[in-house]
Protein backbone atom coordinates (compact mmCIF):
# COMPACT_ATOMS: atom_id res chain seq x y z
CA UNK A 1 0.00 0.00 0.00
CA UNK A 2 2.81 2.36 0.87
CA UNK A 3 4.71 1.66 -2.33
CA UNK A 4 1.54 2.06 -4.40
CA UNK A 5 0.81 5.43 -2.77
CA UNK A 6 4.33 6.69 -3.32
CA UNK A 7 4.17 5.72 -6.95
CA UNK A 8 1.26 8.17 -7.38
CA UNK A 9 3.12 11.09 -5.84
CA UNK A 10 4.06 13.86 -8.30
CA UNK A 11 6.86 16.12 -7.07
CA UNK A 12 6.66 19.68 -8.32
CA UNK A 13 9.50 22.05 -7.42
CA UNK A 14 9.05 25.76 -7.01
CA UNK A 15 12.35 27.57 -7.50
CA UNK A 16 12.08 30.02 -4.61
CA UNK A 17 15.72 29.32 -3.88
CA UNK A 18 17.88 26.97 -5.91
CA UNK A 19 19.91 24.43 -3.94
CA UNK A 20 22.22 23.70 -6.86
CA UNK A 21 24.39 26.71 -7.58
CA UNK A 22 26.12 27.99 -10.66
CA UNK A 23 29.15 30.24 -10.74
CA UNK A 24 28.55 33.62 -12.35
CA UNK A 25 28.04 37.32 -11.78
CA UNK A 26 24.93 38.99 -10.42
CA UNK A 27 24.00 42.36 -8.93
CA UNK A 28 22.52 42.01 -5.46
CA UNK A 29 20.62 44.59 -3.44
CA UNK A 30 22.06 45.59 -0.08
CA UNK A 31 19.24 45.51 2.47
CA UNK A 32 21.23 45.78 5.72
CA UNK A 33 24.95 46.55 5.88
CA UNK A 34 26.36 45.90 9.32
CA UNK A 35 29.71 45.55 11.02
CA UNK A 36 28.73 42.11 12.34
CA UNK A 37 26.29 40.87 9.68
CA UNK A 38 24.87 42.09 6.37
CA UNK A 39 21.82 41.00 4.38
CA UNK A 40 21.44 41.00 0.58
CA UNK A 41 18.70 40.10 -1.89
CA UNK A 42 18.52 38.96 -5.50
CA UNK A 43 15.51 38.37 -7.72
CA UNK A 44 15.60 35.45 -10.15
CA UNK A 45 12.60 35.71 -12.49
CA UNK A 46 10.73 37.72 -9.88
CA UNK A 47 11.34 35.29 -6.99
CA UNK A 48 13.48 36.62 -4.14
CA UNK A 49 16.59 34.93 -2.83
CA UNK A 50 18.54 36.19 0.16
CA UNK A 51 22.20 36.10 1.10
CA UNK A 52 24.16 37.03 4.17
CA UNK A 53 27.67 37.90 5.16
CA UNK A 54 29.26 37.93 8.58
CA UNK A 55 32.47 39.67 9.55
CA UNK A 56 35.43 38.11 7.78
CA UNK A 57 33.41 35.78 5.52
CA UNK A 58 32.19 35.69 1.93
CA UNK A 59 28.59 36.29 0.86
CA UNK A 60 26.63 33.07 1.47
CA UNK A 61 23.12 32.05 0.29
CA UNK A 62 20.39 31.64 2.89
CA UNK A 63 19.00 28.22 1.96
CA UNK A 64 15.26 27.86 1.51
CA UNK A 65 13.14 25.75 -0.82
CA UNK A 66 9.45 25.08 -1.21
CA UNK A 67 8.17 21.74 -2.51
CA UNK A 68 4.69 20.93 -3.73
CA UNK A 69 3.55 17.34 -3.23
CA UNK A 70 0.62 16.25 -5.37
CA UNK A 71 -0.92 12.89 -4.47
CA UNK A 72 -3.62 11.23 -6.56
CA UNK A 73 -5.94 13.54 -8.49
CA UNK A 74 -8.57 13.37 -5.77
CA UNK A 75 -6.12 14.40 -3.04
CA UNK A 76 -5.31 17.99 -2.08
CA UNK A 77 -1.81 19.36 -2.70
CA UNK A 78 0.61 19.42 0.21
CA UNK A 79 3.66 21.61 0.72
CA UNK A 80 7.02 20.85 2.27
CA UNK A 81 9.67 23.40 3.14
CA UNK A 82 13.42 23.18 3.44
CA UNK A 83 14.11 25.85 6.09
CA UNK A 84 17.86 25.38 6.23
CA UNK A 85 18.29 29.16 6.46
CA UNK A 86 17.09 29.04 10.07
CA UNK A 87 19.94 26.70 11.00
CA UNK A 88 22.32 29.12 9.30
CA UNK A 89 20.90 32.03 11.29
CA UNK A 90 21.12 30.05 14.56
CA UNK A 91 24.77 29.25 13.88
CA UNK A 92 26.03 32.56 12.51
CA UNK A 93 23.48 35.34 13.12
CA UNK A 94 22.01 34.78 16.56
CA UNK A 95 22.31 36.93 19.66
CA UNK A 96 20.46 37.14 22.96
CA UNK A 97 16.83 36.02 22.98
CA UNK A 98 16.16 36.15 19.23
CA UNK A 99 13.50 33.58 18.30
CA UNK A 100 14.81 32.38 14.96
CA UNK A 101 12.10 29.74 14.52
CA UNK A 102 9.63 32.57 13.90
CA UNK A 103 11.77 34.28 11.25
CA UNK A 104 10.13 33.68 7.86
CA UNK A 105 11.91 33.76 4.53
CA UNK A 106 10.45 37.19 3.85
CA UNK A 107 12.20 40.50 3.30
CA UNK A 108 10.76 42.39 6.28
CA UNK A 109 11.34 39.53 8.73
CA UNK A 110 14.93 39.04 7.64
CA UNK A 111 15.69 42.77 7.72
CA UNK A 112 14.26 43.01 11.23
CA UNK A 113 16.34 40.00 12.38
CA UNK A 114 19.62 41.37 10.99
CA UNK A 115 18.99 44.81 12.50
CA UNK A 116 18.27 43.24 15.90
CA UNK A 117 21.41 41.12 15.61
CA UNK A 118 23.63 44.15 14.91
CA UNK A 119 21.97 46.05 17.74
CA UNK A 120 22.46 43.11 20.11
CA UNK A 121 26.16 42.86 19.21
CA UNK A 122 26.50 46.64 19.54
CA UNK A 123 27.60 46.93 15.91
CA UNK A 124 26.97 49.78 13.55
CA UNK A 125 24.62 49.16 10.64
CA UNK A 126 22.76 50.87 7.82
CA UNK A 127 19.37 49.88 6.46
CA UNK A 128 18.88 50.59 2.76
CA UNK A 129 15.27 51.17 1.84
CA UNK A 130 13.73 51.00 -1.60
CA UNK A 131 13.24 54.61 -2.69
CA UNK A 132 9.74 53.77 -3.95
CA UNK A 133 8.72 52.62 -0.47
CA UNK A 134 9.62 55.95 1.08
CA UNK A 135 7.25 58.81 1.58
CA UNK A 136 7.73 62.22 0.08
CA UNK A 137 8.96 65.13 2.14
CA UNK A 138 7.13 68.41 2.58
CA UNK A 139 9.31 71.39 3.46
CA UNK A 140 8.31 74.88 4.53
CA UNK A 141 10.84 77.47 3.33
CA UNK A 142 11.17 81.00 4.69
CA UNK A 143 13.41 83.46 2.86
CA UNK A 144 14.78 86.99 2.73
CA UNK A 145 16.34 88.37 -0.43
CA UNK A 146 18.22 91.30 -1.91
CA UNK A 147 16.73 92.06 -5.33
CA UNK A 148 18.61 94.03 -7.97
CA UNK A 149 15.92 95.67 -10.16
CA UNK A 150 15.80 98.08 -13.06
CA UNK A 151 13.07 99.56 -15.29
CA UNK A 152 13.31 101.08 -18.77
CA UNK A 153 10.58 102.37 -21.08
CA UNK A 154 10.45 103.56 -24.70
CA UNK A 155 9.61 107.16 -25.55
CA UNK A 156 6.41 108.05 -27.42
CA UNK A 157 8.20 108.74 -30.69
CA UNK A 158 9.34 105.72 -32.69
CA UNK A 159 13.10 105.15 -32.60
CA UNK A 160 13.48 107.51 -29.65
CA UNK A 161 15.89 106.47 -26.89
CA UNK A 162 14.96 104.60 -23.78
CA UNK A 163 14.11 106.30 -20.55
CA UNK A 164 16.03 104.22 -18.02
CA UNK A 165 15.44 104.32 -14.30
CA UNK A 166 18.34 103.53 -11.99
CA UNK A 167 19.20 100.11 -10.68
CA UNK A 168 18.12 99.69 -7.10
CA UNK A 169 18.76 97.04 -4.48
CA UNK A 170 15.56 96.21 -2.62
CA UNK A 171 14.66 93.83 0.18
CA UNK A 172 12.16 91.03 -0.47
CA UNK A 173 10.55 88.28 1.60
CA UNK A 174 9.14 84.88 0.72
CA UNK A 175 7.37 81.87 2.22
CA UNK A 176 6.67 78.65 0.38
CA UNK A 177 6.20 74.88 0.28
CA UNK A 178 8.44 72.31 -1.38
CA UNK A 179 7.63 68.64 -2.00
CA UNK A 180 10.55 66.23 -2.48
CA UNK A 181 9.68 63.20 -4.60
CA UNK A 182 10.82 59.87 -3.01
CA UNK A 183 13.05 58.79 -5.91
CA UNK A 184 16.86 58.44 -6.05
CA UNK A 185 17.59 60.08 -2.69
CA UNK A 186 15.04 62.87 -3.20
CA UNK A 187 16.86 64.53 -6.10
CA UNK A 188 13.65 65.91 -7.67
CA UNK A 189 11.04 68.20 -6.18
CA UNK A 190 8.27 70.65 -6.95
CA UNK A 191 7.83 73.98 -5.19
CA UNK A 192 5.73 77.08 -4.94
CA UNK A 193 5.95 80.18 -2.79
CA UNK A 194 4.76 83.74 -2.38
CA UNK A 195 7.47 86.40 -2.79
CA UNK A 196 7.05 90.10 -2.01
CA UNK A 197 9.30 92.62 -3.74
CA UNK A 198 9.46 96.42 -3.84
CA UNK A 199 11.17 98.80 -6.29
CA UNK A 200 11.20 102.59 -6.26
CA UNK A 201 13.27 105.10 -8.22
CA UNK A 202 13.03 108.74 -9.34
CA UNK A 203 16.47 108.83 -10.96
CA UNK A 204 16.12 108.63 -14.74
CA UNK A 205 18.66 108.56 -17.61
CA UNK A 206 17.76 109.87 -21.09
CA UNK A 207 20.26 110.18 -23.98
CA UNK A 208 23.25 110.85 -21.76
CA UNK A 209 24.92 109.35 -18.71
CA UNK A 210 24.05 112.36 -16.54
CA UNK A 211 21.26 111.47 -14.12
CA UNK A 212 18.51 113.86 -13.26
CA UNK A 213 16.26 113.73 -10.24
CA UNK A 214 12.76 114.96 -10.84
CA UNK A 215 9.98 114.19 -8.40
CA UNK A 216 7.53 114.00 -11.32
CA UNK A 217 9.54 111.12 -12.85
CA UNK A 218 9.05 108.21 -10.52
CA UNK A 219 8.29 104.52 -10.47
CA UNK A 220 6.85 102.66 -7.48
CA UNK A 221 6.48 98.95 -8.15
CA UNK A 222 5.19 96.52 -5.52
CA UNK A 223 4.36 92.94 -6.42
CA UNK A 224 3.69 89.49 -5.02
CA UNK A 225 5.03 86.68 -7.22
CA UNK A 226 3.91 83.04 -7.11
CA UNK A 227 6.60 80.89 -8.74
CA UNK A 228 5.53 77.30 -9.50
CA UNK A 229 8.29 75.02 -10.68
CA UNK A 230 10.72 72.12 -10.47
CA UNK A 231 13.91 71.70 -8.46
CA UNK A 232 16.80 69.29 -8.97
CA UNK A 233 19.29 68.41 -6.21
CA UNK A 234 22.85 67.18 -6.50
CA UNK A 235 23.42 65.49 -3.13
CA UNK A 236 26.92 65.23 -1.70
CA UNK A 237 25.70 63.82 1.62
CA UNK A 238 22.75 64.31 3.97
CA UNK A 239 23.69 67.93 4.73
CA UNK A 240 25.41 69.30 1.61
CA UNK A 241 23.38 69.78 -1.58
CA UNK A 242 23.59 71.87 -4.73
CA UNK A 243 20.37 72.58 -6.61
CA UNK A 244 18.96 73.98 -9.83
CA UNK A 245 15.43 75.28 -10.19
CA UNK A 246 13.13 76.60 -12.90
CA UNK A 247 9.66 78.05 -12.51
CA UNK A 248 6.77 79.82 -14.19
CA UNK A 249 6.04 83.02 -12.26
CA UNK A 250 2.63 84.70 -12.35
CA UNK A 251 2.39 87.81 -10.22
CA UNK A 252 0.04 90.35 -8.70
CA UNK A 253 0.97 94.04 -8.94
CA UNK A 254 -0.30 95.85 -5.86
CA UNK A 255 -2.74 98.72 -6.35
CA UNK A 256 -0.46 101.46 -4.96
CA UNK A 257 2.12 100.83 -7.70
CA UNK A 258 2.43 103.50 -10.41
CA UNK A 259 4.62 105.09 -13.07
CA UNK A 260 4.81 108.88 -13.28
CA UNK A 261 6.33 110.45 -16.40
CA UNK A 262 4.19 113.57 -16.36
CA UNK A 263 1.03 111.49 -16.01
CA UNK A 264 0.51 108.81 -13.42
CA UNK A 265 -0.07 105.41 -15.02
CA UNK A 266 -0.75 101.93 -13.64
CA UNK A 267 0.92 98.70 -14.72
CA UNK A 268 -0.28 95.68 -16.68
CA UNK A 269 0.13 92.30 -14.94
CA UNK A 270 2.58 90.01 -16.72
CA UNK A 271 4.10 86.58 -16.12
CA UNK A 272 7.76 85.62 -16.36
CA UNK A 273 10.16 82.73 -15.77
CA UNK A 274 12.63 82.11 -12.97
CA UNK A 275 15.94 80.21 -13.18
CA UNK A 276 17.97 79.64 -10.04
CA UNK A 277 21.07 77.94 -8.69
CA UNK A 278 21.93 77.47 -5.04
CA UNK A 279 23.46 75.51 -2.19
CA UNK A 280 21.93 74.09 0.97
CA UNK A 281 23.67 73.12 4.16
CA UNK A 282 21.22 71.26 6.36
CA UNK A 283 18.28 73.69 6.81
CA UNK A 284 20.09 76.79 5.55
CA UNK A 285 20.31 77.78 1.91
CA UNK A 286 21.61 80.45 -0.43
CA UNK A 287 20.24 81.02 -3.92
CA UNK A 288 20.94 83.19 -6.95
CA UNK A 289 17.85 83.78 -9.10
CA UNK A 290 17.38 85.29 -12.55
CA UNK A 291 13.95 86.48 -13.74
CA UNK A 292 13.30 86.90 -17.46
CA UNK A 293 12.48 90.52 -18.48
CA UNK A 294 8.80 91.50 -18.70
CA UNK A 295 6.76 94.28 -20.27
CA UNK A 296 4.58 95.85 -17.55
CA UNK A 297 3.26 98.78 -19.64
CA UNK A 298 1.33 96.86 -22.27
CA UNK A 299 -1.67 99.14 -21.75
CA UNK A 300 0.31 102.19 -22.93
CA UNK A 301 0.23 102.76 -26.69
CA UNK A 302 3.71 102.62 -28.25
CA UNK A 303 5.39 102.57 -24.87
CA UNK A 304 6.75 99.06 -24.31
CA UNK A 305 8.96 98.57 -21.31
CA UNK A 306 11.40 96.13 -19.79
CA UNK A 307 11.57 95.30 -16.11
CA UNK A 308 14.56 93.19 -15.04
CA UNK A 309 15.34 91.52 -11.75
CA UNK A 310 18.01 89.33 -10.18
CA UNK A 311 17.89 88.14 -6.58
CA UNK A 312 20.20 86.80 -3.91
CA UNK A 313 18.20 84.90 -1.32
CA UNK A 314 18.87 83.36 2.08
CA UNK A 315 16.44 80.61 3.13
CA UNK A 316 15.65 78.48 6.14
CA UNK A 317 13.72 75.26 5.64
CA UNK A 318 11.61 73.30 8.10
CA UNK A 319 10.43 69.77 7.33
CA UNK A 320 6.65 69.63 7.67
CA UNK A 321 6.13 65.88 7.41
CA UNK A 322 7.46 62.84 5.55
CA UNK A 323 10.39 60.45 6.01
CA UNK A 324 13.20 61.97 7.98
Amino acid sequence: MLLNLLSQISWQFQNDTLLQWETGHAYVNVLVEGESASLFSYHDHGKPMYYFKIKGSEITPLLFKKYTIKLASNFAQEYLFNNAYREQLKEYVSCGNQNIDKVSYEKNDLIKHFIEFNQCTKSGYTEFKNSLSKKGKFLVNLGASINNMQFRIEEFIDAAPNAVFSKEKCIGFSAGIEYLIPLNRYIFGVFTDASYSYYQSNKIFINDPISSIDESNEIVYKSISFPIGLIYYLNFDRKHRLFLKAAFVPQIILSDSYLNLGLKETFSPSSRELFGIGYKYSNLGIELGYYTPINITQQLHKRPSEFTEMSFKLTYGLQWFGDR
